[in-house]
């Protein structure tokens, strides 16, 4: 295989059943007018190395990594970022200044990229008071609200490293930002003190890293006010976790980020990379949108 042949992305998963990426790749990748196949390849833990060595070794274009797969990449790579979703041959130029490089492949993260941009829009419009990342599966000692432990402190010092690594272009600092962790969601009353705590000109962040219990009936007992952000950083989302987020979106006054809408910005932004190309997000939004109601 060699450039004179259709270009191939991988999208590679355990399982990768249900997953929407393939169909979303496709239909953006014809909108962009980019000749490309896109295969969707189930890889259980010891299979990875020796199909992304043959991978590379086939000359295929870049290999998008489920969540399912990256604690396999990780281990092997020696890397502490579950974050790696993207395998290319040529790091971008937003990358970081050391590469990371795994069966020949160099990792990269557009969650992160894409999430930090995010961050950095959220900034420009106000000042950033308070970032709240919420993550169900934290350990106790890692969740605080008023009292930052040592753990507490060290979890958010490694997200903040996370989200840089991959950024060149938009770093995330949040150095006058009131950073903290939670194991669940606020409730609205506490939605409502964090907004009488806010000044005039200031604003506040919510990223939501997991959820435990997919599958299950979910129901946010908020709304996000006029100025402020959610981004969901889920993936492999079901369908009953989308539109309990559409009604979310449906509700606030301010801006929702669905997992759905970053999974969309990152397949745009990964077209654009591999292939110099524009594919608007929102062709991959309707893409993913149609088939998880399947």
């Amino acid at each position: 295989m060699d450039e004179t042949t259709e270009p191939i992305i991988a999208v590679i998963g355990h399982p990768i059943a249900g997953n929407p990426t393939q169909f979303a790749l496709e239909t953006g990748l014809q909108a962009a007018g980019v000749d490309c196949r896109v295969f969707s390849v189930d890889l259980s833990p010891d299979k990875i190395e020796p199909a992304l060595v043959g991978m590379f070794a086939m000359n295929f274009k870049a290999v998008w990594v489920a969540s399912s797969c990256r604690p396999t990449i990780e281990q092997a790579s020696e890397e502490t970022d579950t974050n790696i979703d993207l395998l290319v041959r040529t790091p971008s130029q937003e990358a970081h200044a050391d590469p990371i490089t795994y069966s020949g492949w160099y990792l990269e993260s557009l969650k992160m990229k894409t999430t930090a941009a995010f961050i950095h829009e959220a900034s420009q419009k106000s000042h950033l008071a308070k970032v709240i990342f919420v993550n169900e599966g934290l350990e106790p000692q890692e969740s605080s609200t008023d009292a930052h432990t040592e753990a507490h402190a060290e979890a958010i010092k490694q997200r903040l490293s996370w989200l840089n690594r991959y950024n060149a272009a938009h770093p995330v600092k949040l150095e006058d930002a009131d950073v903290v962790l939670l194991n669940q969601a606020p409730s609205s009353a506490e939605i409502a003190a964090l907004q009488d705590d806010l000044g005039e000109d200031q604003s506040w962040l919510m990223i939501i890293e997991q959820r435990q219990g997919k599958g299950t009936a979910v129901r946010f007992d908020f709304e996000i006010p006029a100025r402020q952000t959610l981004i969901d950083l889920n993936e492999e989302c079901d369908s009953q976790y989308v539109v309990a987020l559409d009604r979310l979106k449906a509700s606030s006054p301010g801006d929702v980020i669905r997992c759905v809408d970053l999974h969309a910005r990152c397949l745009s932004a990964l077209v654009a990379q591999l292939f110099g190309k524009t594919a608007p997000v929102e062709v991959f939004q309707e893409a993913i949108d149609e088939y998880l109601a399947v």
